[in-house]
């Protein structure tokens, strides 16, 4: 009933969502879990992130770990701490094991979305 929204009288304990959000990194480089809803069920959404740094290129990406069902996509973000000569701040090639992303000669980022 919980799962599918259809009572408004009910609560989740929180002991019941703390496995969703077990092993959470907050670094420059990590990942994070979250309640996410995938066809009326919930799942582990998993956020993975990391820079890149050095001279512009596409660069690959490999996940530390997989996206156990499916990634989403990804963003990629160039540091504008000064103009960008270049502008890599595209990604192809995505699989749920990384993707190639284009690195800034002033770095980027990257974020990744997933289950």
């Amino acid at each position: 009933e919980v799962d599918a929204g259809t009572v408004a009288d009910k609560y989740v304990a929180p002991s019941t969502l703390a496995g969703l959000y077990d092993n959470s990194t907050l670094a420059t480089s990590g990942s994070e879990f979250y309640p996410l809803k995938v066809g009326g069920v919930f799942v582990k959404g998993i956020r993975k992130w990391g820079t890149l740094v050095g001279s512009a290129a596409f660069v690959p990406v490999v996940f530390t770990s997989a996206f156990p069902n499916a990634v989403f996509g990804i963003q990629v973000t160039v540091n504008a701490s000064s103009t960008p000569a270049t502008n890599y701040s595209s990604a192809r090639d995505l699989t749920v094991n990384g993707a190639t992303v284009g690195r800034d000669q002033n770095g980027s980022w990257w974020t990744a979305y997933g289950y």
